[in-house]
């Protein structure tokens, strides 16, 4: 290869590094079409899936974001006994809270909700409902009546559903992460399962997310 050769090479290449990058940039984004799969096939989720208030973010429904990156599930959603249940000696309930949440859910997404009686270390009448030092409730009987109440409520089945329900609640997960220092998650577990079964015998019941752990030992927490 003569330098003339060489000289031309070198060239083009100086070239295409200057202007390359130039180039490059001047591309217009490509937006890929989102999944189309069912969300039964999908395991793309998110914690939360919405994002309120929408029309803050000139959007019309809280879960448009998550539709077009493709999300199929949503685990935003917590039925929390204590504030669902705000006296005991009551059998009323407040679905407010959840009952647009649910109503905003669009077809091509699927609630993954929570379900726990409260949180020990921010909910001052946490040790009203619960035993202490433990998962379980004080009234085993009032605790399942709720479950079956927000299960009921948003299976689906065409009995007590609130109107309007497009969008069923088949997935619920026992707790956020089951903090430390508690007993008898497992109990606690079949006690919620059983009581989710019994209203809906389709739905899928699911442990909570384990937290991070000091020692090994202490996973015996949750037994």
């Amino acid at each position: 290869m003569n330098k003339k050769t060489i000289s031309i090479i070198i060239g083009i290449i100086l070239v295409f590094g200057i202007t390359g990058g130039v180039w490059w940039r001047s591309l217009s984004p490509v937006y890929l079409e989102p999944p189309t799969l069912d969300y039964q096939d999908s395991p793309f989720g998110i914690h939360p899936a919405t994002v309120v208030p929408p029309a803050k973010y000139e959007i019309s429904n809280p879960h448009d974001y998550a539709i077009d990156i493709g999300i199929k599930r949503d685990r935003g959603l917590s039925f929390i006994w204590t504030l669902t249940q705000p006296d005991l000696t009551k059998e009323e309930y407040e679905w407010e809270r959840y009952d647009q949440v649910v109503k905003d859910a669009p077809d091509s997404i699927r609630i993954m909700a929570n379900i726990y009686i409260g949180s020990p270390r921010a909910d001052v009448k946490y040790y009203e409902y619960a035993k202490k030092t433990s998962f379980l409730s004080k009234d085993e009987e009032a605790y399942k009546r709720f479950v079956r109440s927000a299960v009921e409520r948003y299976d689906g089945d065409g009995i007590d559903d609130i109107v309007g329900l497009r969008v069923p609640i088949k997935y619920w997960q026992l707790d956020n992460e089951p903090p430390h220092g508690l007993e008898d998650y497992a109990k606690f577990l079949k006690i919620t399962y059983l009581a989710t079964k019994e209203a809906d015998p389709e739905a899928k019941v699911i442990i909570g997310g384990v937290p991070g752990l000091g020692t090994p030992s202490s996973i015996s927490d949750y037994a």
